[in-house]
């Protein structure tokens, strides 16, 4: 049985604060560390 694909997948690495700020779009989350597709944190909704 194959697993499904989980598509496209980006990692952020950063101090939890740092994290949550970017996540509530406090701070640019393009800012931290971050691997992967950078287009998933671009298109990530604003609160």
């Amino acid at each position: 049985m194959n697993s499904p694909d989980p598509g496209p997948v980006t990692t952020m690495r950063g101090t939890a604060s740092e994290i949550v700020l970017a996540l509530w779009r406090r701070r640019d989350p393009l800012s931290l560390h971050a691997g992967g597709d950078p287009t998933l944190l671009e298109q990530w909704p604003s609160i």
